[in-house]
């Protein structure tokens, strides 16, 4: 669908959903893989990690729009965090300190849709121990925790769970 152009790409997930509402699949793709550790020093991770979204056309074509660039991005999900009907995005990061200590980390942040854009919300986890949230829509549930597995660093992860019920 695209050449990364790049051994360092590091495709870590892909979820797919209507993004435009046109009633077929677009990707969102998140590539933040960077557990080789053999990033070249001359390049910043932010540079070539984030996440994507590759918008179908309808007839099998796509194109790609880069959202965010955020090092360690490996997971996302859809959901209206802030309900104003719009799907805004989820993005967790897997960021270990030792492996770029210099950079700032962002495990977890929103992209908020706003129009056509999307608004960079980044969520503050320096003061949080553990935390797990889950939001109930009635129809999804939308699971995330963070739980520091070391004194230094956390590791996120994200699900989006749907829930079906008989009628």
């Amino acid at each position: 669908m695209f050449d990364a152009q790049t051994e360092h790409h590091g495709t870590s997930g892909i979820d797919l959903v209507d993004v435009d509402g046109d009633g077929d699949l677009d990707i969102v793709a998140t590539n933040g893989d960077a557990m080789d550790w053999n990033l070249p020093d001359d390049i910043h991770p932010s540079d070539i990690h984030g996440l994507s979204i590759l918008t179908n056309d309808g007839n099998g074509s796509f194109t790609r729009d880069e959202i965010v660039g955020v090092w360690g991005a490996y997971a996302s999900t859809m959901h209206d965090v802030n309900q104003d009907g719009n799907l805004d995005i989820v993005l967790v990061c897997i960021q270990i300190p030792q492996q770029f200590p210099e950079i700032e980390r962002t495990p977890l942040l929103i992209l908020e849709r706003n129009g056509t854009n999307w608004d960079r919300i980044d969520v503050d986890m320096d003061e949080i121990d553990h935390m797990i949230t889950i939001v109930s829509t009635g129809e999804h549930l939308l699971v995330g925790s963070h739980a520091p597995s070391s004194p230094e660093g956390g590791v996120n992860r994200l699900a989006m769970l749907t829930i079906i019920t008989p009628e």
